[in-house]
């Protein structure tokens, strides 16, 4: 099994293996091999300007994918972080409480999250939206000091 699946592909195997004592063996993954995207015509040779899939609603990697034709690259950057010392759950209820939405856990990546060494409780999502400005980034920053 690979470990950028969904959680809700992975459990009920993990389980099962785990009722009659068999062993989960789990693919080794590198992160930056599912950021590509094919080339050529596709969504985007039918003149859409951008195509976004979740590859694991078709089985795939626990991923996104957002492709945009080349005369419009802007994209939604999201950073997922910890910080040395402290409960990422304990970090976005501080963010909160200085008016920063940035939610913590695995987001249905529990392997994932694990394999990086985040354990079950993951990590803090901070994410821009097109609508974000400067002001939202500052008050993060702020925030996180």
């Amino acid at each position: 099994m690979t470990r950028l699946d969904h959680d809700a592909n992975i459990r009920p195997w993990v389980q099962a293996a785990e009722a009659v004592g068999a062993t989960v063996r789990w693919l080794a993954f590198d992160p930056g091999n599912h950021r590509a995207v094919r080339r050529g015509r596709g969504a985007l040779g039918s003149g859409a300007d951008f195509f976004a899939c979740s590859p694991y609603k078709f089985f795939g990697p626990h991923c996104g994918v957002l492709a945009a034709s080349r005369y419009d690259r802007r994209g939604t950057p999201t950073v997922l972080f910890s910080i040395e010392g402290r409960e990422s759950a304990e970090v976005a209820k501080a963010l909160a409480e200085k008016g920063v939405n940035a939610p913590a856990g695995s987001f249905y990546a529990l392997e994932a999250s694990r394999h990086l060494g985040l354990g079950d409780a993951g990590a803090v999502r901070a994410g821009l939206a097109p609508y974000s400005d400067h002001t939202d980034i500052s008050r993060l920053i702020e925030a996180l000091r």
